[in-house]
């Protein structure tokens, strides 16, 4: 294996090691708690004589969140289109299924239970917990409206993450003067200027639901200049460095 190609690979393992770092700290932000398929209950009494209404209430503001019906009137399901652009995820796209269940009481009560459940594996959860919350709480009637719950964007720490790698890689260079770690740089930071720009995209996109522009914007810049400054390097270097 030549030269070359050891620093392209060097390139990709470090985009891959960067998805990593941010999957990392993004578990470590939201708390570490345990991978699985979340689910979430909420429970109320209420007269018999308002069913009726409760459900009326409470299908109308599925309605209203984009959840469409299942096998029967008791099972609902939330998912947004999976053709959006890369790296938007706000926690409403996450498919997940809702459910209601009644248990009348011989005192002309019942008890309403709401359940939310996510159809995948949450491996980090990055505020879904919360939102199944606040979900809940809406449909019961508990709170008059939705509140917005944000997602930290994936690809916006990606981004920065990679850019902090890129300067590494250059740090690197100027200690080693090994020039081909600049196409690992070069990968690198190509690379993290398409995920900065997906992650700044899924922040316009959806406005309050995902967010993290900042550190897209920053880990562009970091990308960007890595490459720029690990070129000048090269260009400016003696000829007889180590090859």
């Amino acid at each position: 294996m030549d030269a070359h190609t050891k620093a392209s690979l060097l390139g990709f393992g470090a985009v891959m090691l960067a998805q990593v770092i941010a999957l990392v700290v993004l578990h470590i932000r939201s708390g570490g708690g345990k991978p699985g398929r979340l689910e979430r209950s909420l429970e109320l009494k209420l007269p018999n004589a308002n069913r009726e209404e409760f459900l009326a209430r409470c299908r109308v503001r599925l309605a209203e969140l984009g959840f469409r019906m299942g096998a029967n009137s008791y099972e609902y399901f939330q998912q947004e289109s999976p053709l959006e652009i890369l790296g938007v995820f706000p926690h409403s796209k996450t498919p997940k299924r809702l459910t209601m269940d009644f248990a009348e009481h011989d005192d002309d009560s019942m008890t309403a239970r709401l359940t939310v459940r996510y159809q995948n594996f949450i491996l980090v959860d990055t505020g879904e917990s919360h939102y199944a919350a606040v979900l809940l709480d809406y449909l019961s009637g508990r709170a008059e409206g939705m509140q917005k719950v944000p997602n930290q964007s994936l690809t916006a720490w990606n981004s920065l993450v990679g850019g902090l790698l890129a300067w590494v890689l250059t740090g690197l260079l100027f200690a080693t003067r090994e020039r081909m770690l600049w196409i690992a740089i070069v990968v690198l930071g190509i690379t993290e200027l398409g995920v900065g720009v997906a992650g700044i995209a899924a922040t316009l996109l959806k406005p309050g639901e995902v967010v993290g522009r900042g550190k897209a914007i920053l880990g562009i810049l970091l990308s960007v200049s890595a490459v720029v400054t690990s070129l000048s390097y090269i260009l400016n270097a003696p000829v007889d460095l180590a090859p």
